[in-house]
């Protein structure tokens, strides 16, 4: 019975718990970079969409220069050739749809995302703790 004993191996509670406390620390370290990451990167997919809506507002424009630009973007946006992938929203929020003008610059005829701004005026981002 006794070499049944000590052929038996395994882990001792302590290099268990070290185990959890190596991997809290790294979700520690791993998760605000993640959502910082995250972050930044929705913001770049707006900037980027508001750039391609812009283009399109500049394209609307040339063919038809005597009508104002929808401030709801219909008829722009609607253009399965540039946009495929269909009306774009923002990553942030799927539910927010861009619209013309910005409030805080009177960007007439410029795309504004009500989250991220419009492409001259960013919004500040919030200071993220580390």
């Amino acid at each position: 019975m006794r070499k049944l004993m000590k052929t038996k191996k395994g882990f001792t509670l302590v290099e268990l718990l070290i185990v959890v406390v190596i991997l809290g620390i790294l979700a520690a370290v791993a998760i605000p970079r993640f959502l910082t990451t995250r972050d930044e990167s929705q913001l770049r997919t707006c900037q980027s969409q508001l750039a391609a809506i812009n283009g399109a507002i500049d394209e609307w424009q040339f063919m038809h220069p005597a009508d104002p630009v929808p401030a709801d973007l219909a008829g722009i946006v609607d253009n399965t050739a540039r946009f495929p992938d269909g009306v774009p929203v923002c990553p942030k929020d799927s539910s927010v749809h861009y619209v013309v003008g910005d409030p805080a610059t009177d960007g007439a005829d410029r795309a504004f995302c009500s989250i991220h701004g419009s492409i001259k005026t960013p919004p500040t981002a919030p200071a993220t703790e580390l």
